[in-house]
């Protein structure tokens, strides 16, 4: 049955798409994942409330070395919309895939049409069967996952839709596609979109020469040979690049500054040249064979720790580049698209090979997502050469091959998105296939840690630093477990490791002071006021310095230590409770008072604090007072011996032993061993015997 006109352009479209959807499905199913989901959704709280100080620091604030203001909009709306339910931010990932899977269909089309000289008046059927498996090579290629099923990473396919848009807007602007809108809308609608892209993730700050490449073909604004680009003729259309660069140029100086003060950022001071050359050798190549072959797709590529492992691939990388490079050249009159698609990529996956190395990893599955388009439409324009072809063999060919190659690559996708289910599925995915990576270590020990499982995360840690000796996290993670496994000595040597290899967070430096207290306290206050040299406004801090403080000696800068937690925090209930005892030692039973009540105020269910506050009342005479305080303390928990202890006797001082002799014996039932309770219970029935 034949199709009518009107009915084409949606059938493949909506194909397409539904495809998209369907081979990404998995990922409604998935969890947040511990690999920057915390410190980007769980942990920030800078997006969820649409307040002038989030704002503010949605467009000022690089979070993570991430520019990317328009993502925290969207970020503050899922969050209105879902709260922290991964659903939400997954469908929203996914849906966002899948317009651009539509998108990409137009942009294909498009092309295909510049490129092959067909009318924009045709409804060619074979043309727009080019361009749905164009898409749908595009849109269920498994290295898009990464992209969709990571939440933090929804920041890419909000970038990639806007890009796709700007890209199409100046086709309409510059071919006659038929569109109705005036030529005067393209131009400034396609400046607009990338504007939005680049806010919403740098990613596409390659497009202005992305677009000098669609000018030679297949616009054919530019002539193929740069020598007559600098001809006077073409000042307009330099300009329009300019106008694209000046929004792409700030993007990228903040992007560079943005990632400066984060560790995983190297450059050329620590890396060789050659290991630069090495990386964007590799980089280009495995993008390339990648696409080709989707095996083997991980999570991470662990940036190794020297250039030794990446001569061989980076060798084959260029080696590949070159070969395509001569062959398309060669090729360029009888097939010139070939030559663009390759430029087209060299151009658009350079930001990502390592010249300016940011991060832990060598290459990354999301960064094709926007610079391997090529691949997919060169795909299918060599589809619509074979069904041209005269030989019924090629056509079949060009049919199976249209069919088995988005199943197939449905299928890896469908398996892809399944590795991103939970934190503990991702690392033990990663060390299955890479059992020589650090990181992947560090990180699902990090996962069974909060799980409880410390002794198991232990080895996991030491075969981290084992794999990577200088990985001042994980010994600062194994620190905290040994920490938490009471083994002090133990926790405090990983720390020194820790600090030895650089700066280590605020956080860090708390737990080796905690380690440090009962075993070189001197040492501790040194850490805890490091931490606080990184951490100022951290009421926490000052708490626990102010305790230790007060331990060895010191009351008076205990007191200061104190008063500057509780006046970053003024609700601070275990401050004020330790701040009153500090004052209640030292004879100040008002003040000492007036925290108890402060405490209490914030805390209502504090026993220790009504207890503490009977203490300070008992010391000044007010027995009748004390004895309800101790009573209420009691009666919200009722294991604080020494409340029931001090109760008893005042009952005692009071005249009244039957009372005093029953609180003894109930404090002597919950703690038999409790010897000031056995004693002063023998002494009251051997005055009530006489």
């Amino acid at each position: 049955m034949e199709f009518r006109k009107w009915q084409w352009p949606w059938v493949f479209p909506a194909a397409v798409m539904l495809a998209a959807f369907a081979a990404h499905f998995p990922v409604l199913w998935n969890d947040f994942v511990g690999w920057d989901d915390p410190i980007n959704i769980l942990d920030n709280v800078h997006y969820r409330a649409l307040t002038w100080e989030n704002i503010k620091w949605m467009f000022t604030a690089p979070h993570v070395g991430h520019y990317q203001p328009l993502t925290w909009l969207f970020f503050n709306y899922l969050y209105r919309v879902w709260g922290l339910n991964p659903l939400g931010w997954h469908l929203a990932s996914l849906l966002i895939h899948v317009l651009n899977a539509g998108l990409f269909y137009m942009l294909g089309l498009r092309l295909m049409r510049l490129a092959l000289g067909v009318s924009w008046q045709e409804d060619d059927f074979k043309l727009r069967s080019a361009a749905a498996l164009s898409a749908l090579l595009f849109a269920l290629h498994p290295l898009t996952v990464e992209s969709v099923a990571w939440a933090t990473e929804l920041s890419i396919v909000l970038s990639a839709l806007f890009y796709l848009l700007t890209v199409l807007f100046y086709l309409a602007a510059h071919a006659d596609t038929g569109d109705r809108a005036p030529r005067g809308f393209w131009m400034p609608a396609s400046l607009t979109s990338y504007s939005l892209s680049l806010l919403a993730k740098g990613m596409g700050i390659a497009l202005p020469a992305a677009l000098v490449i669609l000018d030679v073909y297949p616009l054919r604004r530019l002539p193929a040979d740069p020598r007559r680009w600098a001809d006077r003729s073409f000042r307009k259309l330099w300009l329009e690049k300019l106008a694209y660069a000046s929004l792409a140029l700030p993007v990228v100086v903040i992007s560079y500054v943005a990632q400066r003060p984060y560790g995983d950022m190297l450059d050329f001071k620590k890396l060789s040249v050659s290991f630069h050359a090495a990386l964007a050798f590799y980089g280009s190549g495995f993008y390339l064979w990648k696409t080709l072959l989707p095996l083997r797709l991980l999570p991470l590529y662990e940036l190794p720790r020297s250039a030794g492992p990446l001569v061989l691939p980076a060798l084959f990388g260029a080696m590949t580049i070159a070969a395509l490079s001569v062959a398309f050249f060669l090729l360029r009159r009888r097939w010139p698209a070939a030559l663009a698609a390759l430029a087209f990529y060299a151009v658009t996956v350079s930001p990502h090979l390592g010249i300016i190395q940011f991060g832990v990893q060598i290459a990354a599955d999301r960064y094709s997502y926007l610079s391997c388009w090529a691949w997919p439409l060169l795909a299918g324009a060599l589809f619509w050469k074979g069904l041209g072809s005269e030989s019924v063999r090629s056509r079949v060919a060009c049919l199976a091959a249209a069919i088995l190659l988005p199943a197939v690559l449905g299928g890896l996708t469908w398996r892809q998105a399944r590795v991103w289910r939970d934190t503990e599925s991702l690392w033990s995915y990663v060390l299955a296939n890479d059992p020589g990576s650090a990181i992947a270590h560090n990180n699902l020990a990090a996962k069974i840690t909060r799980q409880g499982r410390l002794e198991e995360a232990v080895k996991f840690f030491r075969e981290a630093v084992q794999l990577n000796p200088d990985y001042g996290q994980a010994y600062g993670n194994l620190g905290l477990t040994l920490s938490r496994l009471g083994r002090k000595s133990e926790a405090v040597e990983m720390f020194k490791r820790e600090m030895a290899r650089g700066p280590a967070p605020a956080s860090d430096h708390i737990e080796f002071a905690m380690a440090l207290e009962t075993i070189r306290s001197a040492e501790a206050v040194r850490q805890y006021r490091r931490a606080i040299s990184l951490e100022r406004n951290n009421a926490k801090l000052h708490y626990n310095l102010a305790r230790l403080l007060e331990k060895q000696g010191e009351p008076e800068k205990a007191a200061w230590h104190y008063t500057e937690a509780l006046r970053l925090e003024p609700e601070y209930a275990e401050a004020r409770n330790n701040y009153g005892l500090l004052l209640s030692r030292r004879g100040r039973f008002e003040e000492a008072v007036g925290q108890y009540r402060m405490a209490i105020k914030a805390k209502p269910d504090y026993a220790l604090a009504y207890y503490n506050w009977g203490q300070a009342l008992q010391s000044e005479g007010r027995l009748d007072e004390a004895l309800g305080l101790y009573g209420k303390a009691l009666s919200l928990d009722p294991a604080i011996k020494e409340a029931r202890l001090n109760l008893a006797n005042i009952l005692v001082r009071q005249g009244k032993p039957e009372e005093a002799v029953e609180e003894y014996r109930a404090l002597l039932k919950r703690a038999p061993n409790y010897a000031p309770a056995r004693e002063n219970l023998r002494r009251v029935l051997d005055a009530l015997r006489r």
